[in-house]
């Protein structure tokens, strides 16, 4: 499955768990410090970043979609506009522009990558929030496993993924379980 294939699925893997939420906005999650509305604020700055970038936005423009209020009266609704408006951006993209991610200049391509992981990683944590199923789309697993296992060493360094592995995982957990670890996550 390619990237541009996955970014679909991916933000349904969030909407399924979005859609659960009703008045449970202030549960906390498993992101320190987080509750689902601010995971959802930052999804949907994340969304609203990519398609500033892919708009041709500064970096600068790009940070902004970050500034609160992110979320209006609706959160439901603000997932679903900013993600079409990115979704539309990335089919439409070439993906081999180079653009100025606030992490640092990078190729569509791997922005888009990091989408992709962003919205499964998430749905994990609004899943785990919620006490709902926690199984995760394989196919988008099996992606985001490919894409983020060779940065191992460096998650830890970015501090957006705890610790990183944990050093007694088990050797023959699922891939989800290792990805989930891998990115500082305990299932």
């Amino acid at each position: 499955m390619k990237p541009i294939e996955a970014l679909p699925l991916a933000i349904v893997e969030v909407q399924r768990y979005l859609n659960l939420v009703g008045d449970r906005w202030s549960d906390p999650t498993p992101n320190d410090g987080w509750d689902i509305q601010t995971l959802t604020a930052h999804l949907v700055s994340g969304s609203r970043m990519a398609a500033t970038l892919i708009g041709g936005g500064t970096k600068e423009a790009a940070m902004s979609c970050f500034a609160p209020p992110v979320l209006g009266d609706d959160p439901l609704a603000d997932f679903g506009a900013a993600t079409a408006v990115e979704l539309a951006g990335f089919l439409t993209a070439e993906l081999d522009t180079i653009v100025p991610h606030p992490a640092m200049d990078m190729p569509l391509s791997m922005a888009l990558e990091f989408r992709v992981s962003d919205y499964l990683l998430h749905a994990w944590d609004l899943a785990r929030s919620l006490g709902a199923n926690e199984m995760l789309n394989q196919d988008l697993v099996a992606l985001v496993w490919e894409n983020i296992q060779p940065r191992a060493a460096l998650l830890p360094l970015t501090g957006m993924f705890g610790t990183g592995a944990s050093e007694n995982a088990p050797a023959d957990a699922s891939l989800q379980n290792r990805l989930l670890d891998l990115t500082g996550r305990r299932p």
